[in-house]
């Protein structure tokens, strides 16, 4: 889902917003993390297949966080959404009727909230991430990578570990993860682990990871949270940050991991829970 606006983007990583979007909900609003921001010029077309794209404006444009621009330049704020209850699965089920699979409304952003936290002074980043869950690592990695690039940040290593249930989910990011992977003067350790949990897609692997155009490493069943923890915990340099986004048995794995690291050296926890 992507919100087209005009102004700049100054917020951290890990930020969310308010939509709302009338056509769907009336005036309730409903939060959702920022994946991805992008400038355009302004005849881009937002147009993603499988994916539904709003036409937004800033709910106050003398937001400090929304600065006036050229006008033949826009934002694009892009989310990943799940189908659950109420908004968003209204909002899949317009998406799904429509024959292209994406439709354009006039939506209302509020925020950015949250991003509280800052991950530029850590040796090691461990990002773990469930489902959608994504979304919110995504920004963090991008802005690790972008800090190294200028000599603005400590960090070294980066380790993401995504947990998806079909190899198919992969392609949520793939537009996104071309880029972090060809971002150049890197220069510090990136690496991509997946885990896709549903039995029977050990079969379908080559083919989709031949479409989608990635080569990270690909275990299938669950992650073992705590080995991985262990592993990079014993090769780790400097500080260590631990960060999860995704289900709640996932984010209990790795609070119970990470805790048994803290008493043998400098470990820091960050959950992000979706919750209102």
């Amino acid at each position: 889902m992507t919100f087209d606006v005009r102004g700049t983007w100054t917020k951290s990583p890990g930020c969310h917003v308010y939509a709302y979007i009338p056509a769907i909900s009336l005036w309730m609003s409903h939060p959702f993390s920022v994946a991805w921001v992008d400038r355009h010029p302004i005849n881009w077309s937002p147009a993603l297949a499988n994916s539904q794209t709003l036409t937004s404006s800033p709910s106050n444009e003398s937001d400090p966080d929304f600065k006036p621009w050229a006008k033949d330049t826009r934002t694009a704020i892009s989310c990943i959404v799940a189908s659950r209850t109420g908004m968003t699965s209204a909002l899949y089920r317009k998406a799904k009727r429509s024959p292209t699979g994406v439709i354009s409304l006039t939506a209302f952003v509020e925020g950015p909230y949250g991003g509280l936290e800052n991950l530029r002074s850590y040796g090691t980043v461990v990002l773990f991430a469930g489902g959608v869950g994504i979304t919110h690592q995504l920004s963090h990695i991008h802005d690790l990578l972008s800090a190294f690039a200028d000599g603005t940040c400590a960090t070294r290593k980066v380790l993401l570990v995504w947990s998806v249930r079909t190899s198919e989910q992969l392609g949520w990011v793939k537009p996104w993860m071309d880029e972090l992977l060809d971002m150049s003067n890197r220069g510090n350790d990136v690496r991509i682990e997946l885990y896709v949990t549903r039995s029977g897609q050990e079969e379908k692997e080559p083919a989709i990871m031949k479409e989608l155009g990635l080569s990270p490493r690909i275990s299938y069943g669950r992650m073992h949270v705590g080995d991985i923890i262990e592993k990079e915990f014993q090769e780790r340099v400097g500080a260590m940050s631990i960060s999860v986004c995704g289900p709640g048995g996932l984010a209990d794995d790795v609070r119970a991991a990470s805790r048994a690291m803290m008493g043998r050296g400098n470990v820091d926890f960050w959950e992000e829970s979706f919750s209102w």
